[in-house]
């Protein structure tokens, strides 16, 4: 992965972007490949997915649905761990 992640959170019913249009919100770098999101919004999280993107590489892959939105939680190329 590159320098600069992104995650992409939308509405799963909507296809409504909850961050910023495409590649969506920049996260913070931690270190060790650790990355983190502060996301503020009012919609109810079981309706949210998100896919996550360095501009060139995905996960989900392209053409497949974002995973999940599990507020708090941490993910991996399969989705929470």
């Amino acid at each position: 992965w590159g320098s600069r992640v992104y995650a992409y959170v939308y509405n799963k019913n909507t296809n409504k972007a909850i961050t910023s249009a495409w590649p969506g919100k920049k996260m913070t770098a931690l270190g060790n490949d650790e990355y983190e999101l502060d996301l503020d919004t009012d919609e109810d999280d079981s309706d949210l997915a998100v896919i996550f993107t360095d501009g060139t590489k995905q996960t989900p892959a392209a053409n497949e649905a974002g995973f999940t939105f599990t507020a708090d939680a941490t993910y991996d190329q399969n989705g929470v761990v």
